[in-house]
């Protein structure tokens, strides 16, 4: 069962638009400090050339380096200045192997020495899927002093699955978030930002995830998952029934945008307690009853999440033929079909 469960998990993930990443399936996760770390075992660390301050010398070598080697960066300005001012501070580069050009990764403070000291030692069992104690680990640096620090926290909880987020059981503070949300440079990490205001019960963060939600529905907008799914955990039944009473309900908005509510309805039947389950369940039931040209999207997100809840609406939109495109009638056909498998196996 396992093994089936596997395969059809695959379909309906290959016929959603991306992945299930707590980023939904519109929008990819940057690569983390661990994923690049991982990929290049060739680790040193640098600072300027003694007898060129404009060039690099590799001082300590760490992992598969080989102890002579060339650095082809200049040393910017700013660079300078910084390892100037604490001689103890290393520049982290890093390749695949000889072959290939080596990286600029990250400058090394004392702050992120001991970063690097918890997660280098941790990187073969980390890449090899011994991770239990990843997410964990960069939850704790979440509220770190350290501005870089809170951004490569932040950067690999945005890789997590929305489950694994929620099992982190994390109480973020607002005033730390909230500040990020308004500067262009920290767009990359909007959308986690975004989920983790849901996990807080800030009235502050309450306004900003509905009037987010507001804002962003009538437009194709990437962060409308994310304010849905942030709106659901605060609110829960309550936020169930805005989403899908007062959004999902409007068949003015773009398709897309129609979708990634889907996608939040999904999530939360999933990942929600038994309460908020069984609410978004019936939510997605009935507007498949009231408007049965989501089924499609119904079928992607709900059977890529392996969630058979709306076998019944979804085969009904197919026997009364609300369903016009090809490729569409196949979507929600498969899910039926896969649903009919599931329940036969279990039996």
């Amino acid at each position: 069962m396992k093994r089936a469960s596997a395969r059809l998990a695959l379909a309906f993930c290959l016929a959603a638009p991306a992945a299930l990443a707590c980023g939904f399936h519109n929008y990819t996760p940057q690569p983390t400090l661990v994923d690049r770390l991982s990929a290049r075992p060739d680790l040193v660390l640098a600072r300027p050339d003694p007898e060129n301050p404009y060039r690099f010398a590799a001082e300590i070598t760490l992992g598969g380096a080989p102890e002579t080697v060339d650095i082809p960066f200049l040393v910017d300005t700013a660079t300078r200045r910084k390892l100037s001012s604490d001689q103890d501070a290393y520049v982290l580069f890093a390749r695949r192997g000889e072959a290939d050009p080596w990286e600029r990764i990250a400058f090394v403070d004392e702050a992120m020495s001991d970063l690097l000291d918890t997660v280098l030692p941790r990187l073969s069992a980390w890449s090899s899927g011994d991770d239990a104690d990843r997410l964990p680990y960069f939850a704790t640096l979440l509220e770190d002093q350290n501005r870089v620090i809170r951004r490569l926290a932040l950067r690999e909880i945005d890789q997590a699955d929305y489950g694994a987020l929620k099992a982190l059981a994390l109480r973020p503070d607002p005033s730390l978030i909230i500040p990020a949300l308004y500067q262009p440079a920290e767009a990359d990490l909007l959308a986690i930002r975004i989920l983790l205001l849901g996990f807080s019960d800030s009235d502050v963060a309450g306004q900003i995830v509905t009037n987010g939600l507001e804002r962003m529905a009538p437009i194709s907008a990437n962060l409308l998952g994310a304010y849905a799914t942030a709106l659901i955990e605060q609110r829960g039944p309550t936020g169930v029934n805005i989403v899908a009473g007062t959004y999902l309900s409007n068949r003015t908005l773009p398709p897309a945008n129609s979708e990634l509510l889907i996608e939040a309805l999904a999530i939360h039947a999933q990942t929600g307690d038994d309460e908020i389950r069984n609410a978004a369940r019936s939510a997605m039931t009935q507007a498949l009853m009231d408007n049965p040209t989501l089924a499609p999207m119904a079928a992607r997100q709900f059977g890529a999440r392996l969630d058979w809840s709306q076998v019944a609406p979804l085969r009904a939109a197919l026997q009364d033929e609300a369903i016009r495109s090809p490729g569409d009638m196949i979507t929600v056909a498969e899910y039926v079909y896969s649903s009919q498998r599931q329940l036969q196996g279990a039996n």
